[in-house]
């Protein structure tokens, strides 16, 4: 009990928005992204006679997409296999949506050209690859970058 405080011990924590569960599975970060994406569909299909196209994918990417992103460099390849098949089967419900396709219809490689998106693990590489690339040029952070440098 260090300075009078005592300790509690949790088998997760939430910080700064990831899930860290006490042996780094991440295993509840992927599951809450699943429900939350679901969530959110749902909430979406039910508005879907007041979207276009255009509208649908610029909805997903900002409420739904942007989730699978964040810190994925971090917990995604901690996942099992059975939930990255789980995240990659959220996102191909979201390509249905945007492209307003059958609840079963096929996803294959062009209706991920089409709307210009990658599969989960290839998104996830993409992200940690430009991060690379970031750090190894020494490009500044973009809250640092000035008029010089865009022009």
């Amino acid at each position: 009990m260090p300075n009078g405080y005592s300790i509690e011990s949790k088998t997760s924590v939430k910080y700064i928005g990831v899930t860290i569960d006490q042996c780094l599975f991440f295993e509840l970060m992927a599951r809450a992204i699943i429900k939350k994406s679901n969530a959110r569909l749902k909430f979406l299909y039910r508005k879907q006679k007041f979207l276009n196209q255009y509208t649908r994918k610029l909805l997903v990417m900002s409420l739904v997409q942007c989730h699978f992103d964040y810190a994925s460099s971090t917990w995604f390849n901690s996942l099992t296999q059975d939930l990255k098949h789980k995240l990659q089967v959220t996102q191909n419900r979201l390509i249905r949506f945007v492209l307003n396709r059958r609840p079963r219809s096929h996803i294959g490689k062009e209706e991920f050209i089409k709307l210009n998106w990658l599969p989960v693990a290839s998104r996830v590489n993409q992200i940690i690859l430009c991060r690379f690339l970031k750090i190894n040029s020494k490009l500044p952070h973009p809250t640092q970058m000035t008029i010089l440098h865009l022009l």
